[in-house]
Formats: C-alpha cells, structure tokens, sequence
C-alpha cells in the first residue's frame, strides 16, 4: 500500500506530460489519497456513504405530502413491508417467478438444471474411478432404469448366477457396461435420455466449490474453512438393501438416513446434451445400528465422523448424492465428547408453510417441486387439531381471585 502511495504521485505526473490541465479535476486528484485511506480505514464498503444515499433516495421519493413527510415515509413503508410479506405465498412475483430457461427440456427433463453455481467453477480432468463411481451413481438413480436393471438381472442369471447377492454385486460392477451395449443394439427405439445415459459422461467436469439449490448454498468442506456459518454438511434418506446372515436370498429393504460432508461438487458433462450436478461426501459408518450414528431418548441424533465409509478409496464405493437429493444439515461440536457431534436440519432460505403443513415441500427456482425428507420422522409431539395446548393438564391448578389479591 506504502508502494502504491508513492507510485500513484509519479503516475499523475506523468500523465501531466501528456493531457489537458483540464483533464485533471478533483477526482482524479483522488486517487492520491486513497492509498492512504485504505490503509488507515480498510477497504472503502465498510465506511461508503453510498448505500445510506441510494436508501435516503428512496425515502425522499416515499414523501407525496410535504407537509407531513414522516408520516409518508411511516405510511410507505408499512405498504412495502406488506406487500413484500404476501408477495411470497403469490405466484408469480419477483420472490417465486421463475428463472429464464432457454433450453427445450421437455424430452430430457432429468438434465434439467435445477441449481447453479456460486463460487470456484473451474474445468478439473477425472480419474476412471472418480468417473465410474460417479456415473455408476447417476445410472442407479435415474427414475426410468428399473426395467433395465431387471433385464440385466435376468442376463446374470441365465449365465450362471444364482443368489441375489451374487447378482446384486455383479450388477453393481458391469451394469454401466452391459447397458451401453443393450442401448446401442437398440438404437433407434430408446428414448433420448437413455441414448444420453448410455454414452457416458466426459472425463473432463466442472468443479464447484459452492452451489445453490432447493433453497440452499452448499459449500464444500474446504470452501467452509474460516466462515461463521456451516453449509457443508450434508444428509441423505436412502433406500438400503441388505441381507440376511447366511442367507443369500433374503434381502432386508427399509429407509436409512446417511450424514456427511461436502467434499467436492461437480458437474458431469453429457457430451453437451446434458448436465447433472453430483456432490461428493465423506459419509458417517451407519451399518452398525446405534454405533456411529445414534438417536437419544429426545430425538437428537449424534454422529462421529471419525469413522467413515463410502469414502471413494475403494472402485466399488459409493461416495456421490446427487444435488437434488441433498439435505442440508450442520453439526454441533459435544462440548464433553469432542469425537461426537450433534444434527440439526437446516431450513430453506424464503420457504414459508402454508396450505397444507403435512406436505412439506418447496418450489425451485424453474418451478419444480421437490419433496423434503424429515430426518427426525420417528420423533412424534401430541398435537391436538393442529394446536399445541398451553396450559398443563398433569397437575392441579391454583385459581387466584385478583379481587382478593388486592389491598
């Protein structure tokens, strides 16, 4: 800053050499002091009149009787208070219309950009692990790949294999192999998103270190570093599969909540056809039921992020969610058992309940609607007609007649 003080008097001298006197009024003449000011005050947004005059601006054009001009300010900004209040359950208005698409997504609505990047986009080059798991994740979770899973499930077993465990694993490894192949024997008959599927991501993706979507910022762990709020941690209300102890038939499906954290956020790119936006997350071991994630008589879960699976070390990992699946949660240091953290799930920015308080959902920024999960389902509170009662019913109340009371 010293450096600059002194180069910026040169600088001006020389431009003396060279320009009108007129050319140098009182704000070019400026630029001699602002080195100095910004290093005895900081940098000029803390300390600029600017903001003060443009809302200054706006009171002064709130003011339509000029005898009485606080009452106008007063008046007008009730007004606005109002209307920006029921402007948000409207449809509609500047808080819920939707975001210009330009794109034709009507033939593939799955690539539909239901986000978008906030901050650190750079183009990065993947692995063929980072790769496989990532595009092995969104093949698993595209809502239209149940028939062809049961067609490679039927492939499996007409070449040898018997128990579902073997099959389930088999599949999960050469899936994205066979089903490139199926589609490209079967051309002209399958439907544009499938084509798509099939090719595969390119190797090259963008890269994210914040991204915004159902009405969150996600950030990733590293991106997080050094702020006062957390919007790293992630959750995740899966479908789990699993077998019974000697028994490779028997498979045991129920609904299991994952926590993690951000590590990476990327977006695959479909040969230019389609984009899908994947987080990648280390995620808390939760196979053992009660051991690394577990639920206390209240109805707070804790995790311990000390030990983790799914980390993506492993080809047959899996360490990505899908952008539109996530939940937002942060995570509370134990203040006595530092390995320990507690969950709290986050509330979407600018979503207000209304209508029907069951249903919970939000609408997205181009209009879609996406389900919220509740991470703490199993938690139940006695409501009554939808009122919470105020008064105690479990003792007996003492009555005080105020006229008494009274000296």
């Amino acid at each position: 800053m010293e450096s600059l003080e002194a180069d910026v008097a040169e600088t001006l001298s020389l431009l003396e050499a060279l320009f009108l006197p007129s050319f140098f009024d009182i704000m070019v003449h400026l630029m001699v002091h602002l080195p100095a000011q910004a290093r005895i005050a900081g940098p000029v947004h803390f300390r600029s009149m600017w903001p003060v005059e443009r809302f200054l601006m706006r009171l002064k054009g709130s003011v339509h009787t000029k005898s009485h001009p606080e009452g106008s300010i007063m008046e007008w900004s009730m007004f606005t208070e109002c209307l920006t209040f029921c402007s948000r359950y409207l449809h509609e208005t500047q808080f819920s219309r939707q975001f210009r698409d330009d794109e034709d997504n009507s033939i593939t609505p799955f690539f539909r950009s239901l986000g978008r990047g906030l901050a650190g986009k750079c183009i990065v080059s993947l692995d063929h692990k980072t790769w496989l798991q990532a595009h092995r994740y969104v093949l698993f979770n595209y809502a239209n790949i149940g028939s062809y899973l049961d067609k490679h499930a039927h492939y499996l077993s007409s070449i040898g294999l018997r128990n579902k465990r073997d099959i389930n694993r088999t599949q999960h490894e050469s899936f994205h192999e066979w089903f490139r192949l199926h589609v490209e024997e079967r051309c002209e008959e399958e439907p544009e998103e499938i084509k798509i599927l099939a090719k595969a991501p390119m190797m090259s993706a963008h890269k994210y270190s914040s991204y915004t979507i159902n009405g969150f910022n996600f950030h990733t762990e590293s991106y997080d570093e050094g702020r006062s709020v957390q919007n790293s941690g992630v959750a995740l209300v899966a479908e789990s599969t699993s077998f019974d102890r000697g028994n490779n038939d028997n498979t045991i499906i129920g609904n299991k909540p994952y926590y993690g954290i951000i590590k990476e956020i990327l977006e695959l790119n479909y040969h230019h056809k389609g984009n899908v936006v994947l987080f990648k997350c280390d995620w808390v071991d939760n196979r053992v039921q009660d051991k690394w994630v577990k639920t206390d008589q209240f109805g707070i879960t804790s995790v311990n992020f000390k030990h983790l699976f799914n980390t993506g070390e492993k080809l047959s990992d899996e360490p990505f969610i899908l952008a539109s699946q996530a939940i937002q949660v942060y995570y509370v240091p134990d203040p006595i058992d530092k390995e320990w953290a507690a969950v709290v799930q986050s509330k979407p920015r600018d979503v207000y309940d209304f209508d029907n308080l069951e249903d919970e959902h939000i609408d997205n920024d181009n209009g879609l609607v996406v389900q919220l999960s509740d991470l703490n389902a199993s938690v139940t509170v006695d409501i009554v007609n939808g009122t919470i009662p105020t008064i105690r019913t479990d003792i007996d109340g003492t009555l005080v007649d105020p006229k008494k009371t009274k000296k």
